[in-house]
């Protein structure tokens, strides 16, 4: 009864991945490929080897022939044993059959590690406490600005005493102690395996590129900009009740001591909406201006899908936020608004869509429940986004002779200001700068 509760939906907007560290790491012990090659099945190998009525021979068999055996257990366990199955992309797919699958005389550098999405009771979630840093920073700069607060150190505590006017660093007089968010639940079939590739400066140092580097696969959010549908997440946000404010000033009054009741707590969920956004959209903006500025069309259409839940400057029920895994420094720093050097990543770390396009992570957009529900989005972004980047210089299949003379096969479509591709050379995966293909063979 301490907390007036509000339900929001959450959107990601692009990929988001929160990871739980190591012991969200999936191991090829850990899954194997669907039989259709479009999912990763997630089992537990040692717990089916256990329940087998032949174990100890396994366990023997384990110790001969580690790989072989393994291969064989994890192939014969049943649909029922199965944990969950998440979607992959085909260039996860097509980097994991030589492992799972090798061929004679060939050995696949890949190792075959992937970073799961954080996890409780084996369901995938966004902790609360992701989404209320955000608030936090969002409504520290907000508390900055109004204030036109200047303060000389660096160190977030003494920020936060001067905006939040805290008394003497007492938790009691944190203005966050009155705000609670619930973890958000992922439902089934919501994230997907996704290869991350790295947007740089290139050459001549006014574009981005991609480059390649060390192999890594997440699990991520299927998003707005993917073109299907993006998970509706539920959203709960608790703000501390009146009653308790004013029951808090009496006891101030009593007793004639300061800090019980916070100077700067959150009295609104608008309020809250509208600090998240004023904080995000410039960085967002910045994002596509310095990263992206060839490649905006297919993040401000996903961004424009929710104009009309944005422009209620008036009364906000619509806020952008960035959370996760690569959602930079300049997302959790309030430094500028101070006028200092505030840390800016140089790099981006992206998913490739079909189109070529690249998708940063963190992007997301929390909306009042019940302006949702009456406004609902039922026409989301196309996922065959030709027209929009237009026609493609190769297309996936296309056999191809490079400058040295080699033949190769394209892993994938290949747009305008694309700079590298994934191409099969004899059997062997790898990148390649577009600009070494010297001509095209049609297969």
């Amino acid at each position: 009864m301490q907390f007036d509760y509000y339900d929001l939906i959450l959107i990601p907007l692009t990929p988001i991945h929160i990871g739980g560290g190591p012991e969200e790491l999936l191991e090829l012990e850990d899954y194997r490929l669907s039989k259709n090659e479009k999912f990763l099945e997630r089992i537990d190998i040692q717990k089916y080897i256990l329940e087998m009525d032949n174990s100890e021979r396994i366990l023997k068999d384990l110790q001969r022939d580690l790989w072989g055996t393994l291969s064989r257990v994890r192939e014969s366990i049943p649909a029922k044993n199965i944990l969950d199955r998440i979607s992959i992309s085909g260039e996860v797919c097509n980097e994991l059959k030589p492992i799972f699958y090798p061929q004679p005389h060939k050995i696949s550098n890949r190792q075959g590690s992937i970073s799961a999405f954080q996890r409780t009771g084996g369901q995938p979630f966004i902790p609360g406490s992701s989404i209320k840093g955000c608030l936090r920073t969002a409504w520290l700069a907000k508390h900055i600005k109004q204030s036109g607060l200047k303060v000389n150190s660096n160190d977030y505590k003494i920020i936060e005493k001067e905006a939040f006017v805290l008394t003497n660093n007492k938790t009691e007089s944190d203005p966050f102690r009155d705000l609670v968010v619930n973890d958000t639940k992922i439902p089934n079939e919501a994230t997907k395996v996704d290869k991350i590739s790295s947007w740089k400066f290139d050459r001549n140092k006014k574009a981005y590129s991609y480059f390649s580097g060390i192999q890594i696969n997440r699990e991520r959010l299927i998003s707005v900009i993917d073109g299907e549908k993006p998970p509706i997440l539920t959203l709960r946000v608790g703000i501390r009740s009146d009653y308790v404010h004013e029951h808090r000033k009496n006891i101030e009054q009593i007793t004639e001591k300061n800090g019980i009741e916070p100077k700067a707590s959150p009295r609104k969920i608008e309020d809250l909406l509208s600090a998240l956004d004023s904080f995000h959209y410039p960085l967002w903006e910045d994002e596509i201006n310095k990263f992206f500025p060839n490649h905006s069309n297919r993040l401000n259409q996903s961004l424009a899908l929710f104009d009309k839940f944005r422009s209620r400057n008036n009364q906000p029920v619509a806020g952008l936020l960035r959370l996760g895994w690569s959602s930079h420094g300049e997302a959790k720093s309030v430094a500028k608004y101070l006028n200092k050097k505030h840390p800016e990543g140089k790099t981006r770390q992206v998913v490739r869509l079909p189109s070529g396009s690249p998708a940063s992570f963190g992007w997301g957009i929390v909306i009042l429940r019940h302006v949702w529900e009456k406004e609902i989005i039922e026409n989301w972004l196309p996922k065959n986004v030709e027209k929009i980047f237009g026609r493609y210089q190769f297309k996936k299949g296309d056999k191809v002779v490079l400058e040295d003379g080699s033949v190769g096969v394209l892993e994938e479509n290949v747009v305008k200001n694309q700079d590298e591709v994934l191409i099969n050379i004899d059997g062997d995966q790898d990148k390649i700068y577009t600009s070494e293909i010297r001509d095209k063979r049609q297969i």
